[in-house]
């Protein structure tokens, strides 16, 4: 039976698992979804999913219209796009997998959290941390784990605490822990630094 995925996000979510199962490449695992899925190769996937015009089930759908009450910002949509929009997302946070009690937790003194509280990214988040020395744990203030891409992490440095070093140390420790990430932001007030998708043996050919 063929897969079917609707974005190519859904596609990488579903590599991440299958390497997390089977202890393959996140490479491999990409060109074994994409084949699943239909596709040559995860090179042929991306480009069809760039190529597909939007979904006929979304067609004729506005985005609605924004307006003002007081402070607030209000969007106001057609019952079908909102609920396509529900649909979608009922579909992302089954996808994260088990729910913890609580969508954030503090770890060490450190915020940990996902966008649907799953349970498997809190616990990722959590041996990160336990995995890094008290000299760089103590200047986190959060970690946060976008659920709807997978594996995308955003650590947040407190105040003042800066390092230059702490990037590429907090990424090869999650590296070292979780096998790699989609995306590693580090940043404070006046940092910003960005990783690109990394995975151990992987080998990434660009366009």
């Amino acid at each position: 039976m063929t897969k079917q995925y609707h974005t190519l996000e859904g596609l990488k979510r579903a590599a991440v698992k299958r390497r997390k199962a089977k202890g393959c490449t996140h490479h491999a695992a990409l060109e074994l979804e994409a084949r699943d899925a239909g596709f040559n190769d995860y090179h042929d996937a991306r480009h069809a999913f760039e190529r597909r015009k939007p979904d006929s089930a979304m067609s004729g759908l506005t985005t609605g219209r924004i307006f003002h009450q007081g402070n607030l910002e209000i969007l106001e949509m057609a019952p079908k796009l909102a609920a396509a929009l529900k649909h979608q997302r009922d579909l992302d946070i089954a996808d994260a997998g088990l729910h913890a009690p609580e969508p954030e937790i503090n770890h060490r003194g450190v915020v940990v959290s996902s966008r649907y509280g799953s349970s498997r990214e809190l616990a990722t988040m959590s041996s990160i941390l336990d995995a890094l020395p008290d000299r760089a744990r103590d200047r986190i203030e959060s970690i946060w784990c976008d659920s709807g891409a997978g594996a995308c992490y955003t650590v947040a440095i407190r105040p003042d605490q800066w390092l230059d070093f702490l990037p590429d140390f907090i990424r090869e420790t999650t590296m070292s822990v979780a096998g790699g990430f989609n995306s590693l932001t580090v940043e404070d007030h006046s940092h910003h630094v960005y990783f690109d998708p990394d995975w151990d043996e992987d080998e990434y050919i660009s366009d």
